[in-house]
């Protein structure tokens, strides 16, 4: 018997079932869907065997449909970020990975929008960059898991452009040292924080309720990447080998640090 998608999201991600819990009901109900589709199309192409088992899978990413709430333009587009995972993503610069990290993530800050209630005209761009950071920070994070997969989503620029000009470094090699991305992911988490930043200028969008719920998924997982600079700072070989979370502490002074950023955000804009 498949999972409900309360089930799906309290299995598949802490953060985002605690941002849930905030959501009027319609939305949380609606959020939680979404959220199950999502993993499952992402989930069918990883857990392909082989080449064969993989362009199988790639058919049947069409034979999942969408909610029916959701914009086909915005499916399509998240199953091109699928599509790029199974060929093998290369990426080359930091504009392969924006789109990357757009078609797996910003996409469905768009698809968001709607059953949030955000004003689509003025809220779209933001929810967009909140989506991008949280996506940064999952690569930060999983480097060597995704590494397992044969996927390397660090830019090959940035080592091309480091002081010691050292090779990118392959999946094999991020297997058996993932603590080599540390200097790579130092700079995208940087670059994560201005997402974020980006990302939550687009509370005032949202109603109050919504506002808060993303607040607190997008602080959560900034804390993520804070948390694992912190812990790569002391000893970047053993936190490149475990999964960063954040603990229940953080989590709950999230709620605070989203209570203030909501509020903000309903101050009139300073010009």
């Amino acid at each position: 018997m498949g999972m409900t998608p309360d089930q799906a999201i309290r299995q598949g991600s802490k953060s985002f079932a605690l941002a849930s819990m905030f959501l009027p009901s319609e939305s949380r109900t609606r959020a939680r869907v979404l959220y199950q589709w999502c993993r499952s199309c992402d989930d069918l192409i990883d857990e392909a065997k082989d080449a064969e088992d993989l362009k199988k899978r790639l058919d049947l990413l069409f034979q999942m449909p969408p909610p029916d709430w959701v914009n086909p333009d915005h499916a399509k587009e998240l199953i091109e970020g699928f599509k790029m995972d199974a060929a093998g993503v290369h990426i080359r610069n930091l504009e392969d990975l924006d789109l990357y990290c757009f078609r797996v993530a910003g996409v469905v800050g768009l698809m968001m929008c709607p059953l949030l209630g955000a004003d689509l005209e003025q809220g779209q761009a933001a929810a967009s960059a909140l989506g991008k950071a949280m996506q940064l920070t999952n690569i930060c994070r999983d480097v060597q898991t995704d590494a397992h997969l044969g996927r390397v989503y660090l830019p090959a620029e940035f080592w091309r452009g480091a002081p010691d000009s050292h090779a990118p470094p392959t999946a094999a090699e991020l297997v058996a040292r993932p603590e080599r991305a540390y200097p790579a992911v130092k700079w995208l988490l940087g670059i994560a924080d201005e997402r974020y930043r980006e990302g939550f200028k687009g509370l005032r969008y949202l109603p109050l309720r919504c506002a808060f719920a993303i607040a607190v998924a997008g602080l959560v997982y900034q804390k993520i990447g804070k948390r694992l600079l912190t812990e790569a700072e002391k000893d970047p070989e053993k936190a490149f080998r475990k999964r960063t979370v954040v603990s229940r502490a953080g989590k709950f002074a999230s709620l605070f640090q989203a209570l203030w950023l909501v509020l903000q955000s309903r101050l009139p804009v300073k010009t």
